[in-house]
């Protein structure tokens, strides 16, 4: 019939048998000029895979695609197979097409090719191939099982803070971390459904009436199906029905989905699906933000841990902060507090003002007569004459006191950078501290003086320099800064001045003051003392050419 359709149209150029080319299967071999489609040669229905020329591999066929052909190729020849009959195969290359006939419609074959070029005899490279098909003998169904269900996803939040206290001094800064942890797990699983098509094609060579259509789910029954028409209803040759279907199901167990379609005169068929459940098609909250009211946010695909870093510096940060994490989606929670003590060093001080008077002494001394001529035994008694006296230099004025210097912190260390005292308007003190480090929770006294140039009252003003840190997590301290702490007192003279060496004592070996002494500036001064003492006797050895020096020494 096929050759006849070719014949009507002009087409023929050459007809050849399959055995006499060797080619299995093939009843006749046409070799017809031009590009030639399946509908032009009087078939029902073409197939020309793609891309062209098509490698090696499987294609569907487009209006069954439960049917495809599958072609291994070298591009000089190829095989095939197909999963439903084929009644020709067209192979074009170089003008011309091959036209490979298969009565009846057979399912595979090998070795098609190409026509030959003539001018050199080899058959040209393939350009495309068709497959041409028509109605068989039966109808075909295929069905699809697509599940649907909805899964839950139920998050907890954690949110904690290392470290949680800080105990500082004003002007340092703590560091501490945040850590918000989400754990998602699975709360239900609901909304369990099935859905799917029925597609039925008729492929008989005869209209077929379809006189019902059902599906059937295996442990729950029958399943209401559409098909958008009323039974029985008649389908042509070549044309299709499609139906759909969709239930829900109690759960997510694996079960079997059965379409059939009855025709009448006795044909119809079957086709099978399976009902898996695997991922869900619906969830609620899969993912969630995480919002942090510091200004940071998160998302949360699922089960994780994100961290921060926040400071916290005395003077602003005092008291307690609290951290709240808050799942957006749930409105579920947590926080973490950090507490912040800060604390001052305490600084008092004292100042005493003093002045003293100084007397600074002379002492002269004479004998009477200086020189005098002895003989040897012979005494003389000689007249000795003692003059004191005294000036006042000018009275020395000075202050003086101790700083002392408390740590209230009682868990950290005061480092000090500095102590300094000043007297107005702009005389500094030398000050002393046994360290600069006070202890936490206890105490460091320095102390200080000053020479002042007069006896004008002053403000005296001591001032602290705490070192300032910025803490890391790990407790290690970068400096930062300094914070003064200061304390002030009056420097007022009052009272009589202080004196020094305002009487001295008197003391010659030849001699003894101890009616004098002391010998004070209020008895009057210059005071004279007279005294005598007997020179000699001397040996005659004691002399000397030409004299010998009696010397007597009077000293305070």
């Amino acid at each position: 019939m096929q050759r006849d359709h070719f014949m009507h149209a002009g087409l023929i150029v050459a007809i050849l048998t399959g055995i006499a080319l060797g080619v299995p299967n093939v009843s006749a071999q046409v070799v017809v000029s031009g590009n030639p489609k399946c509908e032009d040669l009087g078939y029902e229905f073409g197939f020309k895979p793609q891309p062209e020329p098509p490698p090696s591999g499987t294609y569907p066929f487009p209006n069954d695609p439960n049917h495809s052909v599958t072609i291994t190729s070298d591009r000089s020849t190829f095989d095939w197979q197909s999963t439903l009959p084929v009644d020709a195969v067209i192979v074009k290359g170089g003008e011309n097409s091959n036209v490979y006939e298969y009565t009846p419609g057979a399912f595979g074959g090998s070795q098609l090719r190409a026509p030959v070029n003539p001018n050199n005899g080899k058959t040209y490279d393939i350009s495309h191939i068709d497959f041409c098909y028509g109605c068989t003998s039966g109808l075909h169904i295929s069905k699809t099982a697509e599940t649907s269900f909805t899964r839950e996803y139920e998050w907890g939040i954690s949110k904690t803070v290392f470290p949680e206290t800080w105990q500082l001094f004003n002007g340092d800064t703590g560091i501490s971390q945040f850590t918000v942890a989400a754990e998602r797990t699975i709360s239900s699983d609901s909304d369990w459904a099935v859905s799917g098509v029925i597609t039925i094609v008729n492929d008989t060579h005869e209209e077929a009436t379809i006189e019902s259509v059902t599906d059937e789910i295996s442990g729950i029954g029958a399943v209401a199906v559409d098909c958008g028409v009323t039974f029985p209803h008649s389908l042509a040759c070549g044309e299709t029905l499609v139906c759909e279907y969709s239930t829900p199901l109690p759960d997510g167990a694996t079960r079997t989905n059965t379409a059939t379609v009855v025709a009448s005169g006795g044909i119809g068929a079957e086709a099978m699906a399976d009902i898996v459940f695997s991922d869900p098609t619906t969830t609620i909250n899969a993912e969630i933000n995480v919002d942090d009211n510091k200004g940071s946010s998160w998302l949360f695909t699922q089960s994780g841990v994100q961290t921060y870093q926040q400071s916290f510096t005395c003077g602003r940060d005092e008291g307690l902060t609290q951290n709240i994490a808050t799942i957006r989606e749930t409105g579920q929670f947590d926080d973490a507090i950090v507490a912040v003590q800060c604390y001052d060093l305490e600084v008092e001080k004292d100042a005493s003002a003093a002045f003293n008077q100084t007397w600074d002494w002379t002492i002269e001394k004479s004998a009477y007569p200086e020189q005098v001529t002895l003989s040897p035994g012979q005494t003389f008694v000689a007249e000795y004459h003692v003059i004191v006296d005294a000036t006042s230099t000018a009275a020395a004025l000075q202050a003086s006191g101790s700083i002392v210097i408390t740590n209230n912190n009682p868990a950290r260390d005061a480092i000090l950078a500095g102590v300094v005292d000043i007297l107005s308007p702009d005389i500094a003190a030398t000050v002393s501290c046994p360290a600069f480090s006070v202890p936490a929770g206890g105490q460091v006294t320095c102390t200080y003086s000053a020479d002042l140039p007069d006896e004008t009252a002053r403000t005296n003003t001591a001032t602290v320099s705490l070192q300032n840190h910025i803490f890391a997590l790990d407790g290690s301290a970068s400096p930062a800064g300094t914070t003064d702490y200061s304390a002030s007192a009056d420097v007022v003279f009052s009272g009589d001045p202080g004196i020094s060496d305002e009487c001295i004592n008197l003391s010659d070996p030849l001699t003894d003051f101890t009616d004098v002494n002391p010998v004070c500036v209020d008895d009057g001064l210059p005071a004279t003392f007279e005294y005598s003492a007997n020179i000699g006797p001397f040996c005659e050895e004691d002399c000397h050419d030409p004299c010998f020096e009696f010397v007597n020494t009077v000293t305070y």
